[in-house]
C-alpha cells in the first residue's frame, strides 16, 4: 500500500497525520499521474505542499528505486537544508518507515546537512543520493534523475526584472543536467515546481503564460500544473480541516 499510494505513504508511514483528503490526496494524485513531466504546484501557504512533495515525494521515490539522484532546490539554500534534515530524521528515526524499508543510513558515504549518499544503491554514481541547494549555487557539471524547486521565488527575488530573470534562467540551466528518464529519448528528466506567487511576471506566472499560448496553437503542454486558490470558484475553503 505505501509503495502504490503516495498519500498513504505520507499520512502514515511518514506520519503526515495532518494531512487530509480533501485537499491532499488530489496533490498526490497528481504527483504520481504526472510522474516523469515537468509539474508546476502552486497552492495557497500552510497547506502542507512541502512537506508532502520536498520530504515525502523523495522518499516515496526512493523506495521505489534507490538509484535515483535528486536536486532539491529553493530560493534559499536553508529551506532545503531544513527539508534534507527531515528527510535525514525520518532515514534514522521513524520507526515505522524502517521496519518497511530498513537502514538506508550510510555510514561510510556522505552524510552531512546537503546531501545524502543512501546505503544499498545498486548502481555507482558520482552524484550522491539527493543534494541540497538553491538558485544561487550552479551544479553545472552534475548530472541528475529529477529536480525538485520548492519557493524558487522570495520576496528578495522578485524586487525586478533581472532578479525574475535569473530565476527563469536557472530553471533553464537545469535542463542539461537532468538525465533522460528513459533510454534513447532526448527528454530530460522532470522538473516539478512548487510554491506561491510573489510577482505577476514571476516564472511561475511566465509558465503559466507560455501553457496559455501552447494550448491557444494546440500544442502539447510543457508542464502539467496545478494550481488551487485558498478559496475555490465554488466558494469553498481549499483546505477546510485547517482554515475556515
Amino acid at each position: 500500500m505505501a509503495l502504490s499510494s503516495l498519500y498513504y505513504f505520507a499520512k502514515y508511514v511518514m506520519g503526515f497525520r495532518d494531512m487530509e483528503l480533501v485537499p491532499h490526496w488530489e496533490l498526490c494524485q497528481f504527483l504520481e499521474k504526472n510522474e516523469g513531466h515537468d509539474i508546476l504546484i502552486l497552492l495557497p501557504r500552510g497547506t502542507f505542499k512541502s512537506s508532502v512533495i520536498s520530504v515525502a515525494y523523495p522518499l516515496w521515490r526512493f523506495a521505489k528505486n534507490r538509484d535515483l539522484r535528486i536536486l532539491l532546490t529553493s530560493s534559499e539554500l536553508l529551506n532545503t537544508k531544513n527539508f534534507l534534515g527531515l528527510i535525514r530524521t525520518n532515514i534514522e528515526k521513524n520507526r515505522v518507515f524502517r521496519s518497511l524499508f530498513g537502514d538506508w543510513v550510510n555510514k561510510d558515504g556522505t552524510w552531512h546537512s546537503t546531501a545524502l549518499s543512501l546505503a544499498g544503491r545498486g548502481r555507482f554514481r558520482a552524484e550522491d543520493s539527493i543534494t541540497s541547494s538553491s538558485v544561487k549555487i550552479s551544479k553545472v557539471s552534475q548530472h541528475y534523475d529529477l529536480a525538485i524547486g520548492d519557493d524558487i521565488h522570495n520576496d528578495k527575488n522578485i524586487t525586478n526584472k533581472d532578479m525574475i530573470d535569473d530565476v527563469e534562467r536557472y530553471l533553464e540551466e537545469m535542463l542539461p543536467i537532468l538525465d533522460p528518464v528513459y533510454k534513447g529519448s532526448n527528454k530530460p528528466g522532470p522538473r516539478i515546481l512548487v510554491g506561491t506567487r510573489w510577482h505577476f511576471d514571476d516564472s511561475y506566472g511566465r509558465i503559466i503564460a507560455e501553457e496559455r499560448m501552447r494550448k491557444r496553437e494546440h500544442l502539447a503542454p510543457a508542464f502539467r500544473m496545478l494550481i488551487r486558490k485558498a478559496i475555490t470558484k465554488k466558494g469553498k475553503v481549499y483546505f477546510p480541516a485547517r482554515f475556515s
